[in-house]
């Protein structure tokens, strides 16, 4: 009980010191500094001690800024000695013919809408295996069907992932691919499919 009342008074007592300093401190800088009313009052005198130099203008042609400026009769006649004296040489001609543009030069065609030929789109038929005809190997074993049995593509399945297009054979599918012709002017046109979906 005593050490902990002794503590008690200690920090009091510590308290009261630190407060007491800082009392003294800040009475010490107000005797040192003067207050606002102080400061002000030596700007406005000092402003008024400095005596302000007006600075004249310069005008070209006169020798102070408020001397009259000369008659008008001498400004003209100097604009009629020069028009009388100057002579007009002809000038350069500009450049008035055409260029001459090369073949793999300017102008170029504008920019032409492609064709939509790199697209994927959605084909639908009956997917069918057909691997041989007449016992040649086809480049493209399957090909899209509709439905009255008339061949739309054949379909190349090398881009399936897996998937294996046999348990789609006979059956209404969904394909997604390019469609593209097998050589270039041909009739015969391939889908290079990338989803096979089944229709029921």
């Amino acid at each position: 009980m005593g050490n902990k009342r002794f503590s008690i008074v200690r920090i009091h007592f510590a308290i009261f010191a630190l407060l007491l300093a800082f009392n003294f401190l800040d009475g010490q800088e107000q005797k040192g500094s003067s207050g606002l009313a102080d400061i002000f009052a030596q700007s406005s005198e000092s402003k008024s001690s400095d005596e302000v130099v007006e600075v004249e203008p310069v005008v070209v042609g006169r020798d102070s800024w408020n001397e009259a400026p000369n008659s008008g009769t001498n400004g003209g006649e100097k604009k009629e000695k020069l028009s009388e004296n100057s002579q007009v040489g002809e000038l350069d001609a500009i450049e008035t013919k055409q260029a001459n543009f090369d073949q793999n030069g300017l102008p170029m065609l504008p920019p032409k809408v492609m064709p939509a030929v790199n697209l994927n789109r959605n084909f639908e038929g009956t997917l069918v295996l057909q691997p041989r005809k007449l016992g040649f190997v086809k480049s493209f074993a399957y090909q899209l069907e509709n439905a009255s049995g008339k061949r739309l593509a054949y379909v190349d399945t090398q881009g399936l992932r897996s998937i294996n297009p046999l348990q789609y054979n006979g059956k209404k599918v969904n394909l997604l691919g390019k469609l593209e012709p097998i050589e270039p002017g041909s009739k015969k046109f391939v889908i290079r499919a990338k989803i096979i979906r089944l229709i029921e």
